[in-house]
């Protein structure tokens, strides 16, 4: 629909629809305030809408993630989304977000196999005597797992005991060549050097490792993935360099090593054609294939749709309060936090940020200052676009000048080095164009401004322009309406 220049604030569609506007805003907001910056660009913005009932709960279950856009003279100065909405009836205020979106999820974890030895914990009986050790027996004063170990005292050299099956039998393992396996096992050492084994069936050692000194330890030996071995009839055994040797042993363990793996994404595609792509990766630790399925399918069940909820909290109010709708919009360099990097690595400052919006859904490159500083992001630990812009802007131009940056109106990136220019003045109270008359709060933005009460101050020895001590950098700007009327206010950076 075309927009009447006397309207300045308009409801818009979701751009995932289309990019129609829907009508204005205006008439129905009784305050708004809106902020930019100089690293978000349009950051944030909130507001109360004005209406009946029924208007106010039509308008609270259809707009979420739709767009407000600010304007003036026919051109647009703020644009956000709208993401949380907060409607009080009847007592109670209801939430609706799209702060949880997630219709993309995937599980990063820590793959762990099983244990192989079904007679681990000696809970099945005695484990089987290598050699004649003149203690070999089921013990209950000491364990780690269950309420039985194994008490081995030796008489001779590389004497101990094997994980057998309680009745006699070897507690086999299975070996895969090219897998990596971890075995371990408890002790409580009394006596002697002890050196846990694992022994394909030919009695060759496929891994080993011994103890340093007496007392409690958790011994572990791997098989390397390198490993050559294809043996289904492997055994574990605990040995001792020496006679008089002794040793409690319990919690026998041979798995194949915990590894680094994923689910893959699990999507909604309903909840992507809704409200766009919105990713969300888990890290967890060491699970199975099936838990890890189960979470990354229960958390986009529980995610991929907006649910009205209430508050978290409540409490008794002493009179009935009216019908009340607040919005919360973001600029869209907030769903730049829906997608995760997938160009890592090093390059140049600028050709990230061009990288990362060719990898955004809602947001384009727009003007972009060549930046060849080096930035190095890996995406091993997943991070998502906004945190890598973050890291780009941090760097500045790479000789000290800060870069400026953001998503402004028609969701465009901009990039460039902070300016040099003075554009406002701050005296009396008031802010006014540096060449004369007051800022127009519709078009006021970031900027470095003079402030003629620091004029006493000396200059350091040795400053630059931007070090001067009558300007300042207004690193945020607000616009405000207000009881019918605009203004804005600002923010200062301290340096």
């Amino acid at each position: 629909m075309a927009r009447e220049t006397s309207e300045w604030l308009w409801l818009a569609e979701n751009p995932v629809q289309d990019t129609n506007v829907i009508g204005p805003l205006s008439p129905r907001v009784t305050n708004w305030r809106d902020l930019t910056d100089d690293w978000h660009g349009c950051f944030k913005g909130n507001g109360e809408i004005r209406g009946s009932e029924s208007e106010l709960r039509r308008f609270f279950y259809s707009n979420i993630g739709r767009r407000v856009v600010r304007s003036s003279g026919g051109i647009d100065w703020w644009e956000g989304i709208i993401v949380r909405m907060d409607w009080t009836n009847q007592g109670i205020t209801l939430v609706r977000t799209l702060e949880n979106l997630a219709n993309w999820t995937k599980v990063i974890y820590t793959k762990v196999g099983d244990n192989q030895l079904a007679n681990g914990d000696v809970e099945d009986g005695a484990w089987n005597a290598v050699g004649t050790p003149s203690t070999h027996a089921t013990y209950t004063s000491w364990y780690a797992r269950g309420p039985t170990s194994m008490r081995v005292v030796t008489d001779a050299a590389n004497e101990g005991t094997q994980v057998g099956d309680g009745v006699g039998g070897a507690d086999t393992v299975s070996v895969t060549a090219g897998v990596a396996y971890d075995c371990s096992m408890i002790l409580d050492v009394q006596s002697g050097t002890w050196t846990l084994q694992v022994l394909d069936s030919g009695s060759n050692v496929l891994a080993q490792r011994s103890t340093g000194g007496t007392g409690r330890t958790w011994l572990k030996c791997q098989i390397p993935d390198s490993n050559t071995t294809a043996d289904a009839a492997c055994t574990v055994r605990l040995i001792a360099s020496a006679s008089g040797a002794e040793v409690y042993c319990d919690g026998a363990t041979f798995r194949t090593s915990p590894y680094a793996s994923n689910t893959g994404w699990y999507t909604d595609s309903s909840s992507v054609s809704e409200y766009g792509r919105a990713e969300r990766i888990l890290l967890e630790g060491e699970m199975t294939d099936d838990e890890a399925t189960g979470r990354a399918q229960e958390r986009l069940a529980e995610l991929a749709w907006v649910r009205t909820r209430p508050p978290e909290r409540g409490e008794m109010r002493t009179r009935q309060e009216r019908p009340r709708l607040t919005i919360t919009a973001y600029g869209y360099w907030w769903t730049l936090g829906w997608r995760y990097l997938l160009d890592d690595g090093t390059q140049g400052a600028s050709a990230y940020i061009s990288s990362l919006c060719s990898e955004a859904e809602f947001v384009s490159a727009g003007s972009v200052d060549t930046n060849s500083t080096d930035v190095a992001i890996l995406a091993d630990t997943p991070i998502n676009l906004w945190r890598a812009a973050e890291k780009v802007l941090a760097v500045g131009d790479g000789s000290g000048t800060p870069m400026v940056a953001g998503v402004y109106p028609g969701r465009t990136f901009d990039y460039y080095a902070r300016p040099t220019d003075i554009v406002y003045k701050w005296e009396n109270g008031m802010m006014m164009r540096r060449g004369g008359g007051e800022i127009d709060p519709m078009t006021f933005r970031p900027g470095w401004c003079f402030v003629p009460a620091l004029m006493p101050e000396p200059a350091p020895a040795g400053a630059g322009a931007v070090d001067a001590p009558d300007r300042v950098w207004l690193y945020q700007t607000d616009f405000i309406y207000r009881n019918g009327a605009f203004s804005a206010a600002w923010s200062v950076e301290q340096r």
